[in-house]
């Protein structure tokens, strides 16, 4: 079993380049608008405006913080939506837990050195929000 998850609880927001519109035969060559990876509709090369929360522009990618503030004045949940995007990564641990738990213990040290802290994993969840 697992001892410890840590969620850190900020990360990076990946903003549509354009406004979004469900996939149709108008406009679906348009990549800008249905995907949200570093490498396509982005304008710049260098990730300086990552962190830009003090603009009003359509920037690209935001913080997680962002959105908990952008959520709370639309009076959004945010709590809700935290304890729903936790309750998914736990669910997720649980379901592979197997595996991991076998991973662990293959990673640990015998002899003199039993340290329970010789193997960890970070992982990364993405989220779709609509």
């Amino acid at each position: 079993s697992f001892t410890n998850i840590y969620i850190y609880k900020e990360g990076l927001l990946k903003l549509c380049s354009v406004p979004y519109s469900p996939p149709s035969d108008g406009n679906i060559e348009i990549s800008a608008m249905h995907m949200t990876s570093f490498s396509t509709g982005s304008t710049t090369t260098t990730p300086s405006y990552i962190f830009n929360k003090n603009s009003n522009s359509l920037d690209e990618t935001r913080s997680l913080s962002w959105l908990w503030s952008w959520l709370i004045q639309r009076g959004h949940d945010k709590d809700k939506l935290w304890k729903e995007m936790s309750d998914i990564v736990v669910k997720t641990f649980i379901s592979v837990q197997a595996p991991i738990t076998q991973s662990v213990r293959t990673c640990k040290l015998t002899g003199h050195n039993k340290n329970p802290f010789t193997c960890f994993e970070l992982l990364g969840f993405d989220f779709l929000l609509t």
